[in-house]
């Protein structure tokens, strides 16, 4: 019976060191899964970061296009502006000038009335119609044929 007892104790131990050994191994296993798990995400992370990297270089460029267009576009805004401007100024400027010359053609018109009323060689016709060139027209004909007759 000791022999059955020793064997039996010996079978405990055996059983124990192997279940010691195998709870060993598998806590052995775990860790080195989980190791190559941990490992596996900073890669995974390392690559995240890399393309991160990569597209916010991208929208840097991207951004600092667009700052340029942007830029660009208040320029030519502002020249429009500017042209803009100057297109309202010259179009008052013709516009007075408009004024100016309508208010000489007015004078000018008033003038001859006034010379066709003082000249004595415009007949009455003229005077009211105000043709401004008979008066002058008559007179340089009637001159013209005065010039003939004192030549004669």
């Amino acid at each position: 019976m000791a022999t059955l007892a020793l064997a039996g104790t010996a079978l405990i131990v055996i059983i124990v060191v192997a279940a010691i050994v195998v709870v060993l191994a598998l806590v052995l296993a775990l860790r080195q899964a989980r190791a190559r798990r941990v490992e596996k995400q900073r890669e995974e992370a390392a690559e995240h970061r890399e393309h991160a990297q990569v597209r916010e270089r991208h929208a840097e460029r991207e951004t600092a296009v667009a700052d340029e267009q942007a830029a660009q576009a208040r320029a030519e805004r502002a020249e429009a502006d500017a042209q803009a401007a100057r297109a309202r100024q010259v179009e008052v400027q013709a516009e007075e000038q408009a004024q100016r010359a309508g208010s000489a053609q007015t004078r000018a018109a008033e003038s001859h009335r006034r010379a066709n009323e003082l000249d004595p060689d415009v007949d009455g016709d003229a005077r009211e119609d105000g043709d401004r060139g008979a008066g002058r027209d008559r007179a340089r004909d009637e001159g013209a044929v005065r010039d003939d007759r004192a030549g004669r």
